[in-house]
């Protein structure tokens, strides 16, 4: 039931632990050039993490390169794989810093199908800054590309690479998005995720059936498939949303709630955690807190639901992500790090199968991804399985507890690894 209101060596061993890979080693070429691959709306500095540049390349025409054993197609020569980096800055909180820190160690243990993987992205030599004029510009030069986009220019891009049958690969997404064959959503949709937002709230409220939850949404495509996974899982539960636009503000009679779900602003979240009572139990979404303008106060009452572990988790997979990270003498990593290099690792199983297939061309990618198979348990998205995105289902349903913390790396310390909730199974996306 819903009320509505007011609605208007670690490098290696991340590689393989990860991703299952048994890379061959092949020499890395001498005189690489490096910059940076996203473009978009300018983050102010000091909310940037460090970042390690990825190789940059820029393609020439495509030649299709014949090998013996292996048919290959553009961008891909007898040398290297160059995937098409299409990242918005205004969203991109480390997604991009974990994709370079994925090339980094996926060519430091040998490359892929005796190939090292290039990047081409927007903004980099002879590519334009603008995402769009760099997909026109980057498309025929590359295999397949890695995105993360604002709401705004996702469903034209996603249109443009489903029409012309590219493959690409993306972290999230909503899930009408499941529509596209690609870019391929890898980790859980806003609505799974809200699933299992409301799922660890419930559990660490201590809520009965009956009780009600105040949920706070705004009216960005993010937020409203996010609702359709809360009525869901509300319906299932037995508890009742109390819902507010979050146009109008943390409603002042929240106070007797207790709990609330926040599907809005991490100014918003922060909002709810300095008005409502100290007793209010407030969860989160990744989308809605950011360390930058959370005080260590508000941060001890905001619990935040993501769709990868923190990074100080005990999980396998980021336990050696984060010592590649640290041999990589990297600092500061954003709440997408982990995101970031999850996307690369699922093109390297995708990339890995279809060179054991012998076909590194785009028809091979397909091929390859509708074959796959789940992630191993211990990835960084779960048993993510890019085959059932290719099938218009959602690739992973897991999803991860943390607690907010500005001081911790990533800004979050972990309480629970990937999770998934009770019965999610049986959800069906409105796509």
């Amino acid at each position: 039931m819903t009320k509505r209101r007011g609605w208007g060596v670690a490098a290696a061993v991340a590689c393989c632990l990860v991703t299952g890979c048994t890379p061959d080693p092949v020499p890395v070429p001498e005189g690489t050039s490096t910059s940076a691959v996203t473009s978009g709306t300018t983050v102010a500095p000091s909310a940037r993490p460090t970042v390690i540049a990825p190789t940059i390349t820029t393609p020439s025409d495509p030649v299709p390169v014949v090998q013996t054993g292996v048919l290959t197609g553009p961008g891909v020569t007898d040398i290297d794989i160059t995937l098409g980096v299409l990242v918005d800055r205004s969203v991109d909180r480390g997604f991009a810093q974990g994709l370079a820190l994925w090339q980094q160690t996926v060519n430091a243990a040998g490359g892929i199908c005796q190939r090292l993987v290039q990047f081409a992205g927007a903004g980099s030599a002879g590519v334009p800054s603008s995402l769009q004029l760099a997909y026109s510009e980057l498309g025929p030069r590359v295999l397949g590309f890695a995105t993360l986009s604002t709401r705004a220019h996702a469903p034209e891009l996603a249109a443009a690479l489903s029409a012309d049958q590219i493959p690409a690969v993306t972290p999230s997404g909503i899930s009408g998005d499941l529509q596209y064959r690609s870019p391929l959503v890898v980790g859980p949709t806003d609505d799974l995720l809200a699933i299992n937002a409301l799922s660890n709230l419930i559990r660490t409220a201590g809520l009965e059936p009956g009780a009600t939850v105040g949920v706070l949404a705004d009216n960005t495509a993010e937020a409203q498939d996010a609702l359709l996974g809360v009525t869901w899982e509300a319906a299932r539960r037995g508890v009742v949303i109390e819902l507010a636009d979050a146009s109008g503000g943390v409603p002042a009679d929240w106070s007797g709630l207790p709990a609330v779900l926040m599907l809005s602003t991490p100014q918003l979240t922060t909002e709810a955690a300095r008005e409502l009572p100290a007793g209010i139990p407030i969860m989160t979404v990744t989308s809605g807190y950011d360390p930058a303008v959370t005080t260590p106060a508000e941060a001890a009452r905001i619990q935040v639901t993501t769709a990868t572990p923190a990074f100080t988790s005990d999980h396998p997979g980021a336990v050696a992500v984060a010592a590649a990270f640290a041999e990589a003498n990297l600092a500061d990593p954003g709440p997408l790090t982990f995101e970031g290099y999850a996307t690369g690792a699922a093109w390297q199983r995708i990339l890995n199968t279809a060179c054991s297939a012998g076909s590194l061309t785009r028809a091979g990618i397909d091929a390859a991804t509708a074959s796959v198979g789940p992630a191993p348990i211990d990835s960084l998205f779960g048993a993510s399985d890019p085959g059932a995105a290719l099938r218009h289902l959602p690739a992973s349903r897991s999803a991860a507890l943390s607690q907010a913390d500005p001081s911790a790396p990533g800004g979050l310390t972990p309480v629970s690894g990937l999770e998934s909730a009770d019965g999610i199974a049986d959800y069906s996306p409105a796509n």
